[in-house]
């Protein structure tokens, strides 16, 4: 998955009401823009606009044509940002880690000072 794949499915994702129709995709195979018009605002144009933003981050799918076309939701493409964002979490986790380990050793100078010099009790 390219950096621009990535930037168009998180663009479509930051929409609250586009955020609700892949929820509402996700329970159900397909189901039209009008069908999506009707469990929120009514407003057909306004849905099939964001429709046409998940459409082109590959979020969903058009099947069949015309005034019965149905949409449903690619939920390898969904899996594949999911994928993404775990292993920035595990990064991040494992750099944050590192600043813990170094922050506790640079706490403790005299200990380190006592490794250096030899001057350890014991």
């Amino acid at each position: 998955m390219t950096a621009a794949n990535l930037d168009l499915i998180f663009r479509a994702l930051s929409d609250g009401t586009r955020r609700l129709l892949i929820h509402a995709l996700t329970r159900a195979e397909a189901l039209s823009a009008r069908e999506l018009a009707v469990r929120w605002s009514g407003d057909a144009r306004g849905i099939a606009r964001r429709l046409t933003v998940l459409e082109g981050a590959g979020l969903i799918e058009r099947v069949g044509g015309g005034r019965a076309s149905r949409f449903r939701l690619q939920e390898r493409v969904l899996q594949l940002a999911a994928a993404w964002l775990a292993r920035q979490d595990t990064l991040y986790v494992r750099a944050l880690d590192e600043v813990d380990r170094r922050l506790s050793e640079a706490a403790t100078p005299d200990r380190r000072l006592e490794r250096l010099h030899g001057t350890q009790d014991g």
